[in-house]
C-alpha cells in the first residue's frame, strides 16, 4: 500500500501498537499487523495508541470516531493533525517521565510534545489531558494556545520557562494539577 493509506478501526475497544513509522499492530479483536499506513480513522470505542520506540509514527492523521482517545509512550511522534469527539490523554509509559510541551524540545530523555503537534491536536475533543499522577515535571518551553479544555497532569511540577498557556474557546476549563 502507498504512505498515503488509510487503515479504518474496528467500532470497539482497540489497542495501536505503532512500532515505527506508518506501521504496527492493531489488537482487541483480533491481532492485526500494518504497515505504510498514514492515516488511522479510529473507530467508536475507546482507543489506545502505545508508542513503543522513537521511530513509531503515523505521518499524517488520526481520527478517532467516538469514545476517548490515549496516547502511552516515552517518546511520541503526533500526527499532522489529531481529532476526535471524546477524551484525549497524552501520557508517559514510564513512571517518573518528564513531559515537555512546546518549542522544538530536544531535551534528551523526556516525552516531548513539540509547538507543531500540540497545534495539530483539533478543537473536536471534549477534552486534552496531558500527563498523569506518576508523570515527572511537566515543562512549557514556549507560549501556547489550546482551543480544548486542558488539563496538565504530574506527580511533582508543572512549570514554565517561557510564556503563558491559554484556553481560547469561552467554557472551556484550564486545570494544572499538581503531585
Amino acid at each position: 500500500m502507498p504512505a498515503s493509506s488509510t487503515l479504518i478501526g474496528p467500532n470497539a475497544n482497540t489497542t495501536w501498537t505503532i512500532t515505527g513509522q506508518n506501521r504496527g499492530t492493531l489488537s482487541g479483536f483480533a491481532q492485526i499487523s500494518f504497515e505504510d499506513i498514514a492515516n488511522l480513522e479510529l473507530g467508536t470505542g475507546n482507543d489506545t495508541i502505545v508508542y513503543n520506540n522513537a521511530a513509531a509514527e503515523i505521518a499524517t492523521s488520526i481520527s478517532d470516531a467516538g469514545g476517548d482517545l490515549t496516547f502511552t509512550g516515552d517518546t511520541l511522534n503526533l500526527s499532522n493533525t489529531t481529532e476526535g469527539t471524546g477524551r484525549l490523554v497524552i501520557q508517559p509509559s514510564s513512571a517518573g517521565r518528564a513531559i515537555e510541551i512546546g518549542g522544538a524540545c530536544t531535551t534528551p530523555g523526556v516525552l516531548a510534545i513539540s509547538a507543531a503537534e500540540f497545534n495539530g491536536i483539533q478543537n473536536t475533543f471534549t477534552s486534552v489531558e496531558i500527563g498523569n499522577n506518576t508523570s515527572g515535571t511537566l515543562t512549557l518551553t514556549q507560549a501556547l494556545l489550546s482551543d480544548n479544555a486542558l488539563i496538565l497532569r504530574s506527580g511533582e511540577d508543572i512549570v514554565s520557562t517561557a510564556g503563558a498557556l491559554s484556553v481560547l474557546n469561552p467554557g472551556n476549563d484550564l486545570s494544572l494539577i499538581a503531585g
